[in-house]
């Protein structure tokens, strides 16, 4: 089946981009921790995650090819394909998307004073 190797291909690729060990910042000091660091009552906690987490994934690779990679419904057949009016209306949320995409900036400027005071609020919590 087409759509069921892909997806198998798809989750093999994301296996692959998965980082051999954490870096976490304790202070001022970097530590880095791999799957062989983690205490015994941690490792069955970050199996079970990561599960969630594969299984969640794969989920999504499945919905997504069977939607757009799957075979068109014959009542779908006869609507007509984009139009200049949809274009217009897409076309600056393409371009929004795309500019905050290379460049956030501005944004985050706007949302930095809020979330350095969140910062400070979670600080004095833990």
């Amino acid at each position: 089946d087409y759509a069921l190797d892909r997806t198998r291909n798809a989750i093999r690729a994301l296996m692959k981009l998965r980082p051999d060990q954490a870096e976490v910042r304790r202070g001022s000091r970097l530590i880095f921790f791999g799957p062989v660091n983690l205490n015994c009552e941690n490792r069955g906690r970050v199996m079970i995650s990561a599960s969630g987490i594969i299984i969640v994934a794969a989920f999504h690779l499945w919905a997504l090819q069977r939607v757009f990679l799957g075979p068109l419904n014959p009542k779908y057949a006869q609507l007509e394909e984009i139009n200049a009016r949809e274009i217009f209306c897409l076309a600056p949320l393409a371009l929004m998307t795309l500019i905050l995409g290379v460049y956030p900036m501005p944004v985050l400027n706007l949302m930095s004073s809020s979330l350095n005071h969140l910062v400070d609020v979670v600080k004095m919590v833990i």
